[in-house]
């Protein structure tokens, strides 16, 4: 499969509005960047520089992109449906036949979240990462690119599943803490030091014990095609 990695981000200075009652502009800012690197970096040492994109009005992030050999986009067009459609044919151009859309603020981010993905994207055209709600989308895999129009926004799980439905693809939903928590709000501040605790405490079991984590996984079918109103 060539895969790309495709990375959308608001400039940090717009990032975490929702936080504003609990934080500064100045620690928002630095929220978002800590939060952008690490998902940046997490691609790249996955897939390799040349396979990641980031798409951003964010000068800052276009140049953190360029260092680490990954290529940056210029968004053409706010708003992330429209940024992602144009990284979409970037990546075609680029000889991807797969995209992979994904969040960038995942705090909890590992190779083997987005490893993954990649898998059960080996079994089915359609992938998605469902937020902590279970109605966000913080990872979408298509393959071929363009297969499933980018629904990004409310309900989006909905939308891309009614998307790759009415394509006539078969979809699997992956959910692991790794692509499920994105930081909106305090509450999902204090969920993040929670999981971190016990991921460290799960770690020295498995280590103890040789277990390994166990992945979720369900299988949907492709569903009929809806007819227009």
């Amino acid at each position: 499969m060539n895969l790309m990695i495709v990375i959308p981000a608001r400039p940090p200075a717009e990032g975490k509005t929702r936080l504003a009652l609990h934080l500064p502009q100045a620690q928002r800012e630095r929220l978002s960047r800590l939060l952008f690197h690490h998902v940046v970096r997490t691609a790249c040492r996955f897939a390799g520089p040349s396979r990641c994109l980031v798409v951003s009005r964010s000068h800052e992030y276009l140049g953190l992109a360029e260092r680490l050999g990954a290529h940056g986009l210029r968004e053409a067009q706010e708003g992330q449906n429209a940024a992602l459609a144009q990284a979409a044919a970037a990546a075609a151009s680029l000889g991807a036949d797969g995209l992979l859309a994904l969040s960038c603020d995942l705090p909890l981010l590992e190779e083997a979240d987005l490893s993954s993905l990649v898998e059960a994207g080996r079994e089915v055209p359609v992938v998605l990462a469902c937020d902590k709600w279970g109605s966000g989308t913080n990872a979408l895999l298509v393959r071929p690119i363009g297969a499933v129009p980018f629904g990004f926004g409310p309900s989006s799980l909905e939308a891309h599943l009614t998307g790759a439905a009415n394509a006539g693809l078969a979809a699997t939903i992956v959910d692991r803490h790794g692509l499920s928590l994105d930081l909106d709000t305090c509450a999902d501040l204090l969920l993040l030091g929670r999981l971190c605790a016990a991921r460290s405490a799960r770690s020295v079991h498995g280590a103890r014990s040789g277990a390994a984590p166990a992945m979720r996984q369900r299988r949907l079918r492709p569903a009929a095609p809806r007819r227009p109103a």
